[in-house]
């Protein structure tokens, strides 16, 4: 009676457990916030633990050694980066402290953004990942950051 109990009691533990999303370090470390302004595609981060962190500055795009990705969608079909923009890499000037409470944050033309993704018009999903490729070199925050999904129109 008791082990037949006890297994019930897993099973209700386990199910309860998969029902809520796991959430990673970043949700707890920081609040990474996409905005739609006009023309402009504001991406902010803030710093919501209790220590330091060193993040890039620069929200550069390049799939080769940039820190944003981002994933755009359009009706469930996923768009590829078809040009790469030309952008400088990343040095140990455009790295930045954020410290508890402290935020950064960049307005982005959404039209030369999705302009990388061959898009011209019509309404898109965007969701900006943070995951700065060459933090480790100059000790930066190295985990990834993913922030709400905006939809924009050209």
């Amino acid at each position: 009676m008791f082990i037949r109990h006890y297994k019930l009691v897993l099973i209700f533990v386990f199910v309860c457990l998969s029902l809520f999303p796991k959430l990673s370090l970043a949700d707890n470390v920081f609040n990474f916030r996409a905005d739609v302004i006009g023309g402009s595609l504001r991406l902010s981060i803030k710093n919501m633990s209790g220590i330091n962190y060193k993040i890039s500055r620069l929200f550069t795009q390049n799939p080769a050694f940039g820190v944003l990705q981002v994933d755009v969608r359009s009706h469930g079909k996923a768009y590829s980066m078809v040009i790469p923009p030309n952008e400088d890499i990343q040095s140990k000037e455009n790295y930045i402290v954020l410290y508890p409470g402290d935020f950064f944050g960049r307005d982005m033309d959404i039209e030369w953004m999705l302009g990388l993704y061959g898009i011209k018009d019509g309404c898109y999903d965007l969701t900006i990942i943070y995951h700065d490729k060459m933090a480790k070199e100059f000790s930066a925050y190295a985990g990834s950051i993913k922030s709400n999904t905006v939809n924009v129109c050209l």
